[in-house]
């Protein structure tokens, strides 16, 4: 029996490592004339969370149930509220722009200079689900109130807004803090980064909630992991530790193959939860820090207390209480990084 076993996992190495290489070789986009977005990271990320919680659900609960009934209990409702979470961030619109922005009507006073001037160039436009959105209340989602007057590119041209703040791709005047998404093929306001484990943007509407999927991925990942250990020192007691490692390899492959990826993907999450949280803190997206890497701007320091209280006001959804200054980024910057892509 245990002969048969480790065939099993010598003839499945060679295949795991041809599965790994075939992942490593991914893009963004499939290779075909069509160049649709490649679902190929998507399916991995799913078919593993299906693969980990039926594992989960089939092999460990049943042995560890009596002798830990609270970590079952806390397996049971991650695996609960891991997949309706993904789901709804998979279904929920990360805030497209659609529409061009609406001129405001706020009068703009200089202070220093004693001067009192009207400006156009505060605007608000239209998001997918109908909110108005832009100008320097970028983050307000409801309750504003323009001209009624749609911008246009003749406001491009008398000099009113800058150049690049018109999207050729989809021929609107974008706000500030948008980009141009050319994976997702529209503008999106407030953009953080386009995630190829969901094949979607991460923007100014779902932002949070996929702050918190990565939340619950780290406590799940963590739970499993304590339920493995338990289901080893259960299923093979009265053996030193490597006597368990070695036979759990042997007779439970399945099991140890998504222990391991767990472990991997356990510290890829943690990474990226401390970098999400750097950003949120001083009031970045990924975006724009990587545009002002590319620019090699200085950064002011912000105290802790800025930045905790940006963190809180992320977590319950509130507008950002402080930002780097040089974040304060008109849509014309991302369009040089746009033009600089090859599709």
């Amino acid at each position: 029996m245990t002969t048969f076993r480790l065939e099993q996992v010598v003839i499945a190495g060679p295949g795991i490592l041809l599965l790994a290489q075939v992942l490593i070789m991914q893009q963004h986009r499939i290779k075909h004339p069509c160049r649709w977005a490649n679902p190929v990271f998507l399916g991995l990320f799913v078919a593993g969370a299906s693969y980990a919680a039926i594992c989960y659900i089939i092999k460990l609960s049943p042995v560890i149930m009596a002798d830990s009934p609270q970590l079952n209990y806390l397996c049971m409702a991650v695996i609960v509220v891991l997949f309706p979470m993904l789901a709804l961030l998979l279904w929920k619109d990360p805030g497209r722009v659609s529409q061009s922005r609406f001129r405001g009507d706020r009068r703009h006073s200089n202070q220093s200079d004693g001067i009192t001037e009207n400006r156009d160039d505060d605007l608000l436009t239209k998001s997918g689900d109908g909110s108005l959105i832009g100008g320097s209340d970028a983050d307000v989602r409801h309750g504003c109130h323009g001209s009624g007057e749609v911008a246009t590119i003749a406001d491009v041209a008398s000099g009113r807004l800058p150049q690049e703040c018109f999207c050729g791709f989809c021929e609107i005047i974008m706000p500030e803090r948008t980009k141009h998404c050319r994976i997702c093929d529209c503008c999106i306001h407030d953009m953080d980064h386009h995630c190829l484990f969901l094949m979607k943007c991460i923007a100014r509407d779902n932002h949070r909630l996929f702050v918190l999927l990565i939340v619950t991925m780290v406590i799940a990942m963590i739970a499993f992991l304590c339920a493995v250990y338990r289901y080893v020192t259960l299923v093979y007691a009265g053996r030193n530790f490597l006597e368990k490692v070695v036979a759990a390899v042997l007779t439970d492959s399945v099991v140890s193959i998504i222990a391991v990826g767990n472990v991997l993907t356990l510290m890829w999450c943690f990474g990226l939860l401390r970098f999400q949280c750097g950003m949120i803190a001083i009031g970045r997206t990924t975006v724009q820090n990587l545009q002002l890497l590319r620019q090699r701007r200085s950064l002011r320091y912000m105290s802790l207390r800025d930045q905790i209280v940006n963190v809180a006001n992320f977590i319950v959804g509130v507008k950002r209480h402080c930002e780097e200054p040089c974040c304060d980024i008109l849509s014309g910057v991302y369009k040089e990084a746009d033009r600089k892509e090859t599709v």
